[in-house]
Parts: structure tokens; sequence; C-alpha cells
């Protein structure tokens, strides 16, 4: 049969030279970008650091040659932070205009340290879920999420792709790891909401993140070029899913964590 990879050379190309110069400029020991196609699921680009040229067996080492993408696990920190969110609003126990107490350091049974946040993170108080998610609350987050039943916030990261593979078929793909619900104690959903106690591929967080930017429909992850959208599983609803997109603008925006992120002429979240 004729077979068609999803990568488009031109994002590739530009994908790997940035990814290259980034490792290089905060002398990292390695890095990996992920892009996909929100509306098919298509791996429109995907590059690691260290690279190697298939080429030159001179320069071939195991920890050059595999998929850092796919295979290595990380914990995700704050980028689970949304997801959360989206189980509030989800559940109930959100609203956008939600106000939530982010002044004072949280106590959790079972921890022994308070949740505080950083100096260059505080909020005045109360916040709502935007600001938080726009100055990264650990305080803010771990209101919201004790707030809620675990099995609301479980069920939220097991349906955008953590804890499973993307079935993309790509070998030696990792499923990563998210802890049984019976593990969620209240010290457990305070870490995990802030995204320690888990771990993720680089792939999974990408696709967890084109499903709010799919509009709450999870798409099976490709690398064969598909014709057309693809329907995919719904996950989340719509409207909670555009509600967090909207809120996840106020990153990149002069008050958030990522104002350098920000591209002129586009909308950013």
């Amino acid at each position: 049969e004729s077979l068609e990879t999803s990568i488009d050379l031109r994002i590739q190309y530009l994908a790997y030279r940035a990814l290259k110069s980034a490792v290089q400029e905060a002398n990292a020991d390695s890095g990996s970008v992920v892009v996909l196609d929100v509306n098919t699921g298509e791996v429109l680009a995907m590059a690691n650091q260290p690279a190697f040229n298939p080429n030159d067996r001179s320069q071939f080492h195991p920890n050059f040659y595999r998929n850092r993408a796919v295979m290595d696990v990380m914990e995700p920190g704050s980028t689970m932070k949304p997801f959360v969110v989206a189980a509030g609003l989800q559940g109930g126990t959100l609203t956008p205009a939600s106000l939530i107490d982010v002044a004072t350091n949280v106590k959790v049974p079972g921890r022994p340290n308070d949740v505080a946040d950083p100096a260059d993170h505080q909020l005045d108080s109360p916040a709502q879920p935007g600001a938080i998610l726009a100055k990264s609350s650990n305080r803010g987050i771990v209101r919201i999420a004790l707030a809620q039943r675990p099995e609301a916030i479980w069920d939220m990261l097991r349906g955008v792709g953590f804890g499973i593979g993307s079935a993309s078929g790509f070998p030696g793909e990792s499923a990563g790891l998210l802890p049984p619900l019976s593990y969620w104690r209240p010290a457990a959903v305070a870490s995990l909401s802030i995204g320690y106690g888990l771990n993720a591929t680089p792939l999974q967080l990408a696709s967890a993140y084109a499903t709010l930017a799919g509009g709450g429909v999870r798409r099976p992850v490709t690398f064969r070029r598909v014709d057309g959208p693809v329907r995919g599983e719904r996950v989340m609803d719509e409207t909670v899913a555009r509600e967090v997109v909207g809120m996840l603008e106020h990153v990149v925006s002069n008050d958030g964590t990522a104002a350098r992120a920000a591209i002129e002429g586009y909308r950013v979240s």
C-alpha cells in the first residue's frame, strides 16, 4: 500500500532548528518538541536533542538514537494545572467566576510542608481560576483540587490520555504513570494537582493539550497522513475546554508567567 507520513517537512525543519538553539542556550541535557494537528491527531513535527545523523555512523550513540518524545517520561509539573481546573468546571465545583483564597499557604494532611507560591507568583486574594492559571498559583490549584472528589480529577487526567499509550504505534512508546485511584489521599491529590507523583511523555502532554485545543475531543495520535477531520472521543464538555483555553491565553499576557511566548497577530494559549 501507499505509505505517507504526517510529518510536514517545513515545520519539522523549523522545530528541529528552534529546539537545537533552545537546548544550547539553556545548556540543557536534552529536549523534545512535538507539533500536532488538533483536528486530525497527525504529528506534524517531532524533534529531539541530542540528535544524530543516520548517514554518519561515527556519531552513533544509543542515547541519541532513541526518540525521547515518545520513550522518555517526566514529571509534568505545572502543565497539569489546566486539567485540574477543567475537572472542577466539568464537575460543577468551580466556575470561571469562582473566587479562591490564594493569600495563605495550604496545610494538607499527610504532607510535611505547606503548599506555597514563589514570590513572583503572588496574587491578590481571592482570585479567579483564570488568574490562578496565569500566575501558576500552587495555592490556588491545590485548593481547587481538594474541593473536588479525587475521582473527578483522575477521570479527567485519564480521559485526556495520561497513564495510557497514545496508540501512535511508535516502537518503544511509554504509557507513563498515573497512580491508581486507591493512592489518592489528600497529600497525593495536592502533589498530583501541581504535576508531581505522576509522569508522562512529551507526546502524551502534547496530545492532552491538543484535546483542550480541539474542544474537548481526544483524537488518536498518528504518524500517518490523514485526509479530513477525525471524529475522536469526547472526554470533556466543549464549553469547559473553551473556557480553559481562554484562561490559558492570560498565561502569555503581560500579567502571566509566559509573556515572552506571545506572538503578535496570533491567539496563543
